[in-house]
């Protein structure tokens, strides 16, 4: 009876333990000291990586420095500690990059530990879906071929890469953007033939995951392509050149009458009509002149002829 007893109690005692180390372990530290918002991106573009960013907790020491562990399920919890970390302006680790990641196809879990002299802090776990959390890059070798069909150009292009290798045409989807004309237009496959040889474009693309395990958000748009031809373009060389010819011949023009003073015989003063009265006052002038000094004047009287009778 003994034996059962103790048993029993050793029972109780290790589930009790068990419990105790757990709850400790979980809420060890003060509130408002572990790290918050934890969040992250996966990328692929020759090999996945992942960009992790966190903030500091509220009420956290002045010493207190984080750790950033990824913990693979899959392989009994192995735990990868963060290789390059990114500081803030107190020299805190805010973010982690991992240049190098095994992306499972299962959930892996982030760990957060905090470090410092004057208090515990607590933990942060995050636990989530890999590609709930990837962002692919654009649609890759986008070409354009005018010359295979007379009546339009076809675009084509790669999809993009992505940390899910066995993917097939089906797990992508695509929009296409006409920046000049600025529509929009959903596509899937990894060709479009919708644009007439007499026409311009400017064109971009961006891709998206579905029914496969890809990212679903959508990726920045690729860099534009262009081709094609405006049917009427507005003749701005044309305009130019005749600007300049028409400075340039007035520059000569110019020129050439200050060199033979043409602007002089233009403008030559046309001869004015002659003033009658001012004739008349220097001929007035004339007749009534001053005698000189040494002039003798005769004066003639015509005696009347009634005067000699009387």
């Amino acid at each position: 009876m003994v034996p059962n007893i103790g048993f029993a109690h050793m029972s109780c005692l290790t589930v009790f333990c068990s419990v105790f180390f757990i709850t400790f372990a979980n809420n060890q530290g003060r509130n408002g000291t572990s790290a918050e918002n934890l969040s992250c991106v996966i990328h692929t573009v020759h090999v996945t990586s992942m960009d992790c960013t966190w903030d500091t907790g509220r009420n956290v020491p002045k010493d207190v420095q984080y750790f950033l562990y990824l913990i693979y399920h899959k392989n009994d919890g192995e735990e990868t500690e963060c290789p390059q970390y990114k500081n803030n302006e107190l020299g805190r680790h805010v973010g982690c990059h991992f240049p190098n990641v095994k992306v499972p196809d299962n959930h892996i879990t982030l760990r957060v530990n905090g470090s410092s002299e004057e208090s515990l802090v607590q933990p942060l776990d995050w636990q989530f879906w890999p590609f709930d959390h990837e962002k692919l890059t654009p649609p890759q070798n986008i070409t354009w071929n005018c010359d295979e069909q007379p009546w339009g150009c076809k675009v084509q292009w790669k999809p993009p890469p992505c940390a899910f290798k066995d993917n097939a045409d089906y797990c992508f989807k695509y929009e296409i953007r006409d920046e000049i004309r600025g529509q929009i237009s959903p596509l899937t496959g990894q060709t479009h033939q919708n644009y007439t040889v007499r026409g311009k474009y400017s064109l971009r693309l961006r891709a998206a995951g579905q029914y496969c395990p890809i990212g679903t958000q959508w990726s920045d748009w690729s860099k534009p392509i262009v081709f094609g031809a405006d049917p009427n373009p507005f003749p701005t060389v044309i305009l130019i050149v005749v600007v300049i010819g028409t400075v340039i011949t007035i520059l000569l023009l110019i020129l050439i009458w200050k060199r033979f003073h043409i602007w002089r015989c233009l403008t030559f003063p046309v001869p004015q009509p002659k003033d009658v009265l001012w004739q008349y006052e220097n001929a007035k002038t004339w007749v009534d002149q001053m005698p000189a000094a040494d002039e003798k004047i005769t004066v003639v009287e015509e005696m009347n002829c009634e005067l000699q009778k009387q």
